[in-house]
This record gives structure tokens, sequence and C-alpha cells, in this order.
């Protein structure tokens, strides 16, 4: 009798270190699923700042672009180039910035 019950004490000890073991791993992965939550969110705050930037940039070229087609500006052919060039950067700025949303 005294070795049974030697027996289920130790199986008893056993079952509640494996169960400590469990909970220590489970209360890990929530802490890494929160932490990852929170990489997430930082990670998109930066994405719609990044997107908001582009877009104001890009609306800025365009209406350089626009205000020089107009005649409401005067500039060199040189300066009307590189705006167009800066605003065809700044488009493709945007779609790779929305592509990463997508994403």
């Amino acid at each position: 009798v005294e070795l049974l019950t030697d027996a289920l004490n130790m199986a008893q000890e056993q079952h509640k270190e494996m169960a400590r073991n469990l909970e220590e791993e489970i209360e890990k992965s929530r802490t890494l699923r929160e932490d990852a939550r929170g990489r997430m969110r930082s990670l998109e705050r930066e994405r719609d700042a990044e997107r908001d930037i582009l877009t104001r940039e890009l609306a800025a070229a365009e209406e350089e672009v626009r205000k020089l087609k107009a005649g409401e500006k005067q500039g060199e052919p040189q300066e009307i180039e590189m705006l167009q060039m800066l605003k065809k950067e700044a488009e493709r700025a945007r779609d790779v910035a929305l592509a990463r949303v997508k994403a």
C-alpha cells in the first residue's frame, strides 16, 4: 500500500509540474501575441503616416504641374521637366505604399 501511495504521490507531483510548465508556456504565448499585435499596430501607424506624406507630396506635385500647364506660373523647361519627374516619382512611391498596405 505504501508503494502505491508513493507512486500516486509521485504521479500527482509530475502532473502538477507539467500543468505549471503548460501554464508558463501559455503565458509566454500570450505575451508574444500581445507584443506582435503592438508591433503590427505600430507598423500600421508608420505606414499610414508614410502614405499621408506621399499623398500630400503627390498632390503638391500635381498642383505645380497643373499651374505650369495652365500658364499660371512661368517656369523654365528644365523646371517643368523636373516637376513632372517628381510627380512620377511621387506616383510610384504612392503605388508602392498602397501595395504594402494591401500586403
